[in-house]
């Protein structure tokens, strides 16, 4: 049977004693149930081990969700504007955290109010300051800018983030390792310039500049032969072999790929040598709204994070259409509906007083 908002306002008004809840107006009911759904969330956030509790907000659990960085950081919620001024279409933007953008970047503006034609999707014209960016707009702007409106969202963003589950970085090394040949064959084997190159079979590799078989760059598994052959493989299990689309003719760089989980860099180990982030142990931290990865002497390519987003189905009393149940299990939502009443009970000090003072007002309105 499905749980719409007016079947789970039903069932909080048994949970409550529709005796107290039925002084409750619609309006209060959806403010009380966003506040239960949220604070449930994050009840089940903080007790996240048994795969039922992750199957009980499954609906706003990402994996593997892959996003590129910029200086190493990525903003964990839009960034906000505090200013827009312009001359013809040449716009400049300044925003009240560092915006960590750089020049030909994507952006979107949205929520900016008082100017035409600022809300939309734009490039990076030039960077300013830390604060400060300009960009050219399509049509020229019309109207007044209303201070602190508007919000800015771009790759580098986990634009609905809420907790974060894990988070794994990629770096490259140079190794000062190149290719002398890349047979055109299934899987590509690749020739090295020389035995000194440490490099393990099941290991990530990247490979850039080959001219020719141009099928051989990008980032693989190696297949050690011996201390100057390779052998390419698109999976770790080294099954399938990357096929090769043409005569090699030069070039062919090779880097090291690590791609590790992070573990939290606290603020106490900052101080510690012993615990420093390196390539292959990487840490993550999570200050002003950014997630920043380290170490920063080397530049992370991407990540890829599983995390609890904010973009939940909220609960409307009103709705008689939503399923709840195609987003949450039923044994959730009743879940949130105790959470709810625990909240309302414990804003409520005197029942009695409560329910005759609504009592009286609906009867002398």
């Amino acid at each position: 049977m499905a749980t719409t908002g007016v079947g789970f306002s039903n069932l909080f008004a048994q949970k409550t004693d529709s005796s107290y809840s039925d002084y409750l107006n619609n309006t209060k009911k959806a403010q009380l149930f966003k506040e239960g759904l949220i604070t449930a969330i994050e009840h089940k956030y903080d007790s996240l081990g048994n795969q039922d509790d992750y199957d009980d907000i499954t609906a706003v659990i990402k994996t593997n969700t892959v996003f590129n960085l910029a200086n190493n950081q990525l903003y964990t919620s839009p960034l906000l504007i505090s200013t827009i001024t312009f001359v013809g279409t040449t716009v400049t933007v300044t925003t009240t955290l560092p915006h960590n953008l750089i020049p030909t970047q994507a952006f979107t503006i949205a929520g900016a109010l008082g100017l035409t034609n600022v809300n939309g999707s734009f490039s990076v014209s030039s960077v300013t300051s830390t604060t400060i960016f300009v960009f050219t707009a399509l049509a020229l702007p019309v109207g007044a800018y209303t201070a602190n409106s508007g919000s800015i969202t771009y790759s580098s963003m986990i634009s609905d983030y809420m907790h974060l589950l894990g988070v794994k970085a990629k770096f490259l090394k140079n190794i000062n390792v190149s290719i002398t040949n890349a047979s055109n064959a299934t899987p590509i084997r690749i020739k090295l310039n020389t035995a000194n190159n440490n490099i393990r079979s099941t290991e990530l590799i990247n490979i850039t500049g080959v001219v020719g078989n141009t099928a051989a760059n990008g980032t693989y598994y190696a297949k050690k032969i011996n201390s100057v052959t390779v052998d390419l493989y698109s999976d770790i299990s080294l099954l399938t072999g990357v096929a090769g689309n043409g005569t090699y003719v030069s070039g062919g760089t090779i880097t090291e790929v690590f791609y590790k989980y992070c573990t939290p860099y606290y603020s106490e180990r900052k101080i510690a040598s012993l615990t420093e982030p390196v390539i292959s142990a990487p840490k993550f931290e999570i200050a002003n709204n950014l997630l920043k990865i380290y170490p920063l002497n080397y530049t992370c390519q991407e990540i890829t994070a599983d995390y609890i987003s904010d973009a939940i189905v909220y609960i409307d009393p009103t709705n008689n259409v939503l399923d709840l149940e195609a987003y949450y299990p039923f044994k959730f939502l009743s879940y949130v509906a105790d959470v709810c009443k625990d909240i309302y009970f414990g804003n409520v000090e005197n029942y009695a007083a409560v329910q005759k003072s609504q009592l009286d007002l609906k009867q002398n309105p």
